[in-house]
């Protein structure tokens, strides 16, 4: 078989790793304290602190990220929500911002996919039928330093 057909394990574990350390932090000061907490948790060893300590940094930083990290802001991480189907999906970050407006983010590592964009959409069509309120969702890619709002398309 080639490469491209072979899963890289190394991948999905710095994937799960950076999902874990983000998880722990509620805002933008909270850096050090994910890291820490991602270590004493064994999701990371105190040698790679600094690879993922300035990796978090720069994307908690990116000026398109950074609102979604104000510590004067309502924010809930891995947040599980059920759809009407009775099937549980697992939000990577909720931020109710100062106009009550909700926001989704979700992270991903590696390249852009189309079924990411399908994902946020489910989980934006979630919520509409929870809260009534202004949802936009964002997808994060932590490799690329980059942020995509994506527009919903309704599935009614």
């Amino acid at each position: 078989t080639n490469s491209e057909d072979k899963i890289d394990f190394n991948s999905i574990s710095r994937g799960k790793k950076i999902h874990n350390i983000l998880m722990y932090i509620k805002n933008i000061n909270q850096i050090e304290k994910g890291i820490n907490l991602a270590i004493a948790k064994n999701i990371i060893s105190n040698s790679e602190r600094k690879n993922y300590s300035d990796l978090v940094k720069v994307i908690l930083n990116n000026p398109k990220v950074k609102p979604f990290f104000d510590p004067n802001l309502e924010s809930y991480n891995e947040i599980e929500v059920i759809n009407k189907n009775g099937n549980i999906n697992r939000i990577d970050r909720i931020v109710e911002m100062k106009d009550k407006s909700i926001n989704i983010i979700d992270y991903k590592t590696g390249t852009e996919k189309e079924d990411d964009i399908l994902q946020v959409e489910n989980y934006k069509n979630i919520l509409k039928e929870i809260e009534d309120k202004n949802i936009t969702a964002y997808l994060i890619y932590i490799d690329l330093n980059k942020v995509v709002k994506v527009w919903l398309k309704s599935f009614f």
